[in-house]
């Protein structure tokens, strides 16, 4: 199981956990964990603090949770995802059913929440996403940078030169590739009608 389908597990379990804690719980409480993503948490623990639910809003939820996640369909997946003995085809549709339940989910609970609180959630996750992408970025530069050091001194002169011949001779393909594409085109105007072929 890859580090993404693991998450998706891990974020379910948490959610079943946080479900009957909802339920069982009275009085104001804070955000359960589920509200946000196994890898937001994982980097920032405690974030679920930030905001403090009413009575209302944890009942709305509660809802909105069985709604999604009370689902034969979610319940399977999320065995699949735990059960070593799945398939890899198996496991890649039971991570795409549980991402689908938790984007639902999401989008449901918008409405639960005040205009201040869903922003501060909006904020936290455009934050994970900007720091998420550059580092992302930056292992590949890294990873390429170092990568070229390795092999500049583990290859010989030639062994260099037919590296570099191959490089062209795929930049090469590849641009005629990109040549041979027709040209795109552009969308109709509102109103424009396309022309009539010409003999």
């Amino acid at each position: 199981m890859n580090s993404r389908w693991l998450a998706v597990a891990v974020a379910a379990q948490f959610a079943l956990a946080a479900a009957g804690a909802l339920a069982e719980d009275t009085g104001t409480r804070q955000v359960p964990i589920w509200l946000f993503d196994a890898q937001v948490r994982a980097f920032a623990p405690g974030i679920e603090g930030i905001i403090t639910l009413k009575d209302e809003q944890k009942d709305r939820l509660g809802k909105i949770y069985s709604e999604v996640f009370g689902q034969n369909s979610v319940a399977l997946a999320n065995m699949v995802l735990q059960d070593a003995r799945t398939s890899l085809m198996q496991r890649r549709a039971a991570a795409a059913t549980l991402t689908q339940a938790q984007e639902t989910f999401r989008t449901s609970s918008r409405e639960v929440f005040t205009p201040e609180q869903q922003a501060l959630i909006d904020k936290v996750y455009a934050a994970y996403n900007e720091v998420s992408k550059a580092a992302q970025q930056e292992l590949v530069d890294k990873v390429k940078t170092q990568f070229g050091a390795k092999l500049d001194g583990l290859l010989n002169a030639d062994q260099k030169k037919a590296m570099a011949r191959k490089k062209t001779d795929i930049e090469e393909a590849q641009k005629k590739a990109a040549e041979a594409q027709p040209p795109a085109t552009a969308p109709l105007a509102a109103g424009d009608k396309p022309e009539a072929n010409k003999e």
